[in-house]
């Protein structure tokens, strides 16, 4: 945030009182969500000096946000990870005196990818509740070759999902290819969770008689009193086919559940106004 308001700074004629404006605007929600931040109250004690000074700059927040984190319990600490979706551990080896071929002992490494969906709203409020999914592992070892980089060893990842060639693609470069291993396979995930909350909803709408989709929640067909959609579930978008009862096209149905680009509506709401 400090690197884009220096730009701003940088770039703004001193003559564009608006453009100036608008920087001091930034600069005081920064400075005032970023108090907010590390001032929060938690669910557990946590010592904090009444006289200490909350740092402005993004250094000192995160300096001062590390240490009140190494004051909570590490259960706290474990369901905040939990919210980036991805947390690495060490599983635990059922042959822990078993050795490999080169004389040391298995080496693994666990990661466990998690997803969210809306739950219901609770009452007073206007926040949705979300919930975690079951979580999906992945079940790394290290290979007895020279480099000794992971490779593949157990995992509960969908078969549909291409787990072994990200694994060929990334595994093979160190620290940064394991990262984007695992950020590239969170977010085939997440299209899945996201496709699987969709069908969720339209289950759920009035009108809607049937629900069918595919193991990867693809193709998916919506069955209603006067026609049948058949849908495909792109990650940037969708495609359908409507047919009536005769097996005829429905042109103009179909235009109103892709919608216009320039409207921001989810298919779901586009699909319920047209019932």
């Amino acid at each position: 945030m400090a690197d884009i308001l220096a730009t701003l700074k940088h770039e703004c004629s001193p003559s564009s009182h608006l453009s100036l404006t608008i920087v001091h605007i930034l600069e005081s929600r920064r400075i005032n969500l970023a108090h907010q931040l590390a001032t929060i109250t938690s669910t557990h004690n946590v010592p904090v000096t009444q006289n200490t000074a909350v740092p402005t700059d993004d250094a000192g927040l995160l300096a001062n946000l590390f240490a009140r984190n190494q004051q909570c319990e590490p259960k706290s600490l474990e369901k905040l990870h939990r919210l980036a979706g991805i947390t690495l551990f060490i599983p635990n080896n059922p042959n822990e005196a078993s050795i490999s071929q080169d004389g040391k002992a298995d080496e693994f490494l666990g990661i466990r990818f998690e997803t969210m969906q809306e739950g219901t709203t609770p009452r007073r409020t206007r926040l949705r509740a979300g919930k975690f999914e079951l979580p999906h592992y992945v079940i790394l070892r290290k290979s007895i070759d020279e480099d000794a980089e992971y490779v593949l060893h157990r995992h509960t990842i969908p078969s549909f999902i291409p787990l072994e060639g990200l694994c060929e693609e990334f595994l093979g470069h160190g620290v940064q290819g394991l990262q984007q291993f695992a950020l590239t396979l969170h977010r085939h995930l997440i299209l899945l969770s996201s496709r699987t909350a969709v069908v969720s909803r339209l289950k759920s709408l009035p009108g809607v008689q049937e629900v069918k989709a595919d193991e990867a929640v693809r193709l998916v067909e919506v069955v209603t009193s006067k026609w049948t959609a058949k849908i495909v579930l792109l990650d940037n978008g969708e495609r359908c086919v409507v047919l009536d009862h005769n097996n005829k096209r429905l042109k103009d149905v179909e235009k109103q559940l892709l919608g216009d680009s320039s409207v921001e509506a989810g298919f779901v709401e586009r699909f319920s106004r047209v019932l």
